[in-house]
């Protein structure tokens, strides 16, 4: 399963890196959203897997060889990521937060479910779906009163999708309506409202997974810590019941659930966040064998020489059909934190001490040994876009460089 960036979480550590690196904030003028913005940097913003071989990038890149414009494209692969072939050019930004007060709106992600039909959206008013693997887009409106699709989970019969009411805002301020949540199937022909208006909104953290029928929908709200919603649904959606988070009353104390990511139709792994400050942060992970009616506690992560903190305070969780667990970690750095099926304790596997945060997105294993994930997003203040690849369970990794 896949885990990416929080917008509004994402937001706030992109505003303090901007400030470390001596930039203005990220609030001011917005930006043109169309594609072939002069003066960008180049690279992957955020991939999605269907299979351990085939794959989808979302970025920007020259829009020619030697031009100095960048075009928000989109790249696939059939071979496991030993060769990307160019699909498309989308006539529309990546959204990001630039140097000098500039907020450009635009997507920011991509999802298939299948080899054919995928989304690519963001905080922006329009998203674009393909039936044809890529090839081509079509422009769709965001459903309902919304202003912008907030999350979009794939399933093999179709997709979720979480809107906002707020107006595109890449800085997370937004507080109006709740989020609202909507199904549609695999050609995206309409959407078909789902739940009731959430009662929280874009800077509440709010977190969407679906695997088959059973639907999770997650309020990290790191600001009123304790205090978010847990909510499950195991019927495609057609009911949702409010399930106790084990953050509330487990270990560290004073967290907040930020994801709950399923392993298959009934298992999910839950991940708790908390005290944050410094850098580091207290994280857990809960495991659920009946759709989070029950749990146990599945261990926490810790850093040398600061346990029972971690470091990093942004994370997202990964896990495998086999039970591998990740968890990538950004603030003032990047980590990647480990447990693999038979292991007793999580490990920090390794800590990049780069200025700036460049975060990480989308980290996914594609098979029980492989996983991809995107390093230092292009739309994040230090934008590499680079795309990170483990294997053998994270026993080797690299990162890839797309042009």
């Amino acid at each position: 399963m896949t885990a990416h960036i929080k917008t509004a979480l994402a937001a706030v550590v992109a505003a303090g890196s901007m400030a470390m690196l001596g930039l203005t904030g990220v609030s001011g003028a917005i930006a043109s959203p169309a594609s072939g913005s002069p003066s960008q940097p180049s690279g992957a913003n955020s991939v999605t897997w269907v299979s351990a071989t085939r794959g989808w990038v979302l970025g920007q890149w020259a829009c020619s060889k030697g031009s100095t414009r960048v075009c928000t494209k989109v790249l696939g692969t059939v071979n496991a990521g030993k060769t990307w072939k160019l699909l498309a050019v989308l006539p529309v930004a990546i959204s990001a937060a630039r140097p000098g007060g500039i907020s450009i709106r635009g997507i920011s992600e991509i999802r298939f479910a299948n080899a054919k039909d995928g989304w690519v959206y963001g905080p922006y008013p329009t998203m674009y779906r393909t039936v044809n693997g890529g090839k081509t887009w079509t422009a769709r409106p965001v459903p309902g009163d919304g202003k912008q699709m907030y999350d979009i989970a794939a399933t093999a019969t179709g997709f979720y999708g979480m809107t906002s009411a707020c107006t595109s805002d890449i800085t997370g301020t937004c507080e109006a309506k709740g989020l609202s949540l909507w199904r549609t199937g695999l050609t995206g022909g309409s959407w078909t409202k789902l739940y009731r208006t959430l009662p929280f909104n874009v800077p509440g953290g709010a977190y969407l997974t679906a695997l088959g029928k059973t639907v999770y929908v997650v309020d990290g709200d790191m600001k009123t810590l304790g205090k978010g919603l847990f909510l499950v649904s195991t019927d495609g959606g057609a009911r949702f019941v409010t399930r106790t988070s084990p953050c509330r009353t487990g270990s560290p104390q004073f967290s907040e659930m930020t994801e709950a990511v399923p392993q298959n139709a009934t298992k999910v792994f839950m991940l708790c966040v908390g005290n944050p400050g410094l850098s580091r942060s207290m994280q857990s992970v809960y495991e659920s064998s009946d759709n989070g009616k029950t749990d146990h506690f599945d261990g926490q992560l810790t850093s040398p020489g600061i346990a029972p903190f971690a470091w990093g305070i942004q994370a997202q969780l990964a896990v495998s059909p086999a039970g591998n667990l990740a968890v990538a970690a950004s603030s003032d750095g990047t980590f990647m934190y480990i447990k693999r099926s038979g292991m007793k304790n999580w490990k920090m596997l390794f800590g990049w001490g780069e200025e700036g945060s460049p975060g990480w997105n989308d980290l996914a294993w594609v098979s029980g040994t492989q996983a991809w994930a995107v390093y230092s997003p292009v739309q994040m203040p230090v934008p590499l876009g680079e795309l990170f690849h483990a294997t053998k369970a994270f026993a080797h990794y690299n990162t890839i460089t797309l042009s």
